[in-house]
């Protein structure tokens, strides 16, 4: 969409989920198409700035004026929005380069007031960056978004009149919330991953829904830490229902079936337990 970054890259994304919608349905045709359109967020990403770009509506580039420059964006800039891409993290860091992506979002995370009512840095009182803390993961520093996830639950929500850091907007902050203390949250809707962060509490149980969980194992899910979480901030294990797994994610059948989830803690980052990256849509990640 001409001279919108915004709007351009959000279509991105429903075209992906369009065509996960197709497969489901069978409709091979269409879920190629829209799979194929999934990948135009390309398409905005400026080599010679190494950020996300407005074009015209002869694809010419915009004038550069900074990476904190709002034109083309919505509620943010394009520090903030060029990170838009949840179901192919793998191939923004090929457009980015590894290293300059993990050194953009370390800035990004450190130049952020997380207190703060609004950021031009990470930006937790509105939506488009919900999902960065846990692109760490993607990049194999999972530690980082444990560390980052336990710092907005500390800074960015309290129990005051002003519990939340910004508008409520249909139950997504208190939802960023309530997964991010029970352990997980979910980059890209509808892929049914769930990257891990540290849990909030010791121990916490969940009744599965009958319509909506598969409750193969159990009605219940127990997510339980084998240490203190708030004396230990970083995970060095993971087991599902007594299996270790060697990964910093977790799908939905493994949540919808019940049973239980145990968090091996540790006071200090710890990366080695995972040797697998969380699916893209670019391809295998090992």
């Amino acid at each position: 969409m001409p001279g919108h970054i915004s709007a351009t890259l959000e279509n991105v994304f429903a075209d992906h989920c369009i065509a996960l919608f197709a497969q489901e349905m069978g409709d091979k045709d269409n879920a190629e198409i829209f799979r194929k359109r999934a990948q135009n967020y390309r398409n905005l990403f400026s080599p010679e700035v190494g950020w996300m770009r407005c074009k015209d509506e002869n694809g010419q580039w915009a004038p550069w004026q900074g990476e904190y420059d709002t034109d083309g964006c919505t509620e943010s800039n394009i520090f903030q929005q060029s990170w838009f891409v949840p179901h192919d993290p793998q191939g923004l860091i090929d457009l980015m380069g590894k290293e300059q992506c993990i050194a953009n979002l370390d800035r990004l995370m450190a130049e952020s007031d997380l207190s703060a009512m609004w950021n031009e840095a990470y930006n937790h009182p509105n939506e488009p960056c919900h999902h960065l803390v846990h692109f760490f993961s993607d990049l194999g520093q999972p530690h980082k978004t444990q560390y980052w996830v336990r710092r907005i639950q500390m800074e960015s929500y309290n129990t005051t009149e002003y519990g939340f850091c910004g508008n409520e907007d249909v139950g997504q902050m208190s939802a960023w919330f309530a997964l991010t203390a029970l352990g997980f949250h979910m980059m890209a809707p509808g892929s049914g991953i769930f990257h891990v962060n540290t849990p909030l509490f010791r121990r916490a149980e969940i009744r599965l829904s009958e319509e909506y969980h598969d409750r193969s194992i159990a009605d219940t899910l127990v997510i339980e830490c084998d240490r203190d979480p708030a004396e230990n901030m970083y995970i060095c294990g993971l087991d599902v229902n007594g299996k270790p797994i060697r990964r910093a994610w977790l799908t939905w059948e493994e949540i919808a079936s019940g049973g239980v989830i145990t968090y091996h803690l540790t006071d200090m980052p710890e990366d080695t337990w995972v040797d697998m990256l969380p699916p893209s849509v670019s391809g295998s990640r090992e």
